[in-house]
């Protein structure tokens, strides 16, 4: 299989010396050979660096994961996943090259729902169950996962019939642990509140808003989000207003954690204790501005004395609509999906379920 995937690169290489030339921003734009990767992917998860990247795949013995390095160009499987698992939350830390991943699977013969949280590390090819916990099958159960945007470190919640039950990722990524100060912080009615510009994790009280009279009640258990839901009983047919009978539920922006100054509960990520201080602000994360993007055209295909048609992939500049693109780069001759990574130094595409990785390269 390596031995077919290498002679499919070296083709591939092949059909991309035509290509035509690019330019973004002043720079000359050329592609590295390709590098395969694996065959049976199915999506692809570029880490924050664009240091490496997770596959999902299938193969004989089914769904498996596995990472990538463009530092070193090495490839490997790390985790099987379970027949029968879903995917609840996945995440890459920011700094560690390591995804945190929740899984769960129903336990027939125990009638029982088990969770897992595992460590999937690309630095040393390795996959970690970090803790796991099994519910009754008909249980309601549900769950959060926040990762800090600067620290290696994260919050898993659990929500069920009990009340809230909240595990840290302790900073560095190594140990999930319970959190009891977090869970006397639910109960007396905080919840999480956003990531403080230094990474790390507050913690404020639920607030009741006034609407005309009517208490709006805040739901924080919204991942990701608050959750704004809106009780007040049918009024007579001859008030001249909208009227609202049951519940309306308006979902706000991603949490934000208060501005500087306001007294909040931070959580500490080496410990996983509250200390009660003043909001250092609100972490803000900026999306990168794409320079390029992929682009599928039809292309006809010569072999021999037969030809055809394949969609190939080209990188062009991410310009406004409106604006006229020049230039173009071939990707590949034939290809389905594609994936730039975050800073866009390389690209991942996808053939015929192998899986590929260029990287781009700029100069004046």
């Amino acid at each position: 299989m390596r031995i077919g995937l290498a002679l499919a690169g070296i083709a591939l290489g092949a059909l991309a010396q035509g290509q035509s030339t690019l330019e973004v921003e002043g720079r000359k734009v050329t592609l590295g050979p390709p590098t395969a990767v694996a065959v049976g992917v199915k999506d692809v998860n570029w880490a924050p660096s664009g240091k490496a990247l997770m596959y999902d795949a299938v193969d004989a013995d089914g769904y498996y994961q596995g990472f990538y390095r463009t530092t070193d160009e090495k490839a490997k499987s790390v985790m099987r996943i379970p027949q029968g698992a879903e995917f609840q939350h996945w995440k890459w830390l920011p700094n560690r090259l390591a995804v945190i991943e929740v899984l769960k699977r129903e336990i027939p013969d125990k009638g029982t729902v088990r969770w897992t949280a595992h460590l999937l590390d690309a630095q040393r090819f390795t996959a970690r169950e970090l803790r796991s916990w099994e519910y009754p099958k008909d249980s309601k159960v549900t769950s959060e996962l926040e990762v800090s945007p600067t620290r290696d470190h994260a919050i898993l919640t659990f929500h069920d019939e009990k009340g809230v039950h909240p595990f840290v990722l302790l900073y560095g990524g190594a140990e999930l642990v319970p959190s009891a100060d977090v869970a006397a912080a639910h109960a007396a009615g905080a919840s999480f509140a956003g990531w403080s510009v230094e990474g790390t994790a507050y913690y404020s009280d639920v607030p009741n808003l006034k609407l005309d009279g009517a208490t709006v009640q805040v739901d924080g258990r919204a991942q990701g989000a608050v959750q704004f839901i809106i009780q007040a009983q049918a009024v007579g047919e001859d008030a001249r207003a909208i009227h609202l009978t049951g519940s309306l539920m308006l979902v706000a922006a991603n949490k934000r954690a208060p501005d500087a100054g306001t007294p909040v509960l931070e959580l500490m990520p080496w410990n996983a204790g509250l200390r009660q201080v003043r909001s250092k602000g609100p972490n803000i994360e900026t999306a990168p501005t794409p320079a390029v993007q992929a682009e599928s055209q039809p292309a006809q295909v010569l072999a021999a004395e037969r030809k055809g048609r394949a969609g190939s992939l080209w990188m062009v500049p991410a310009l406004d609509e409106f604006k006229r693109v020049s230039g173009s780069l071939l990707i590949a001759a034939e290809a389905e999906k594609s994936w730039f990574d975050p800073r866009q130094s390389f690209v991942a595409y996808e053939t015929a379920g192998a899986l590929f990785v260029r990287r781009i390269m700029s100069e004046h």
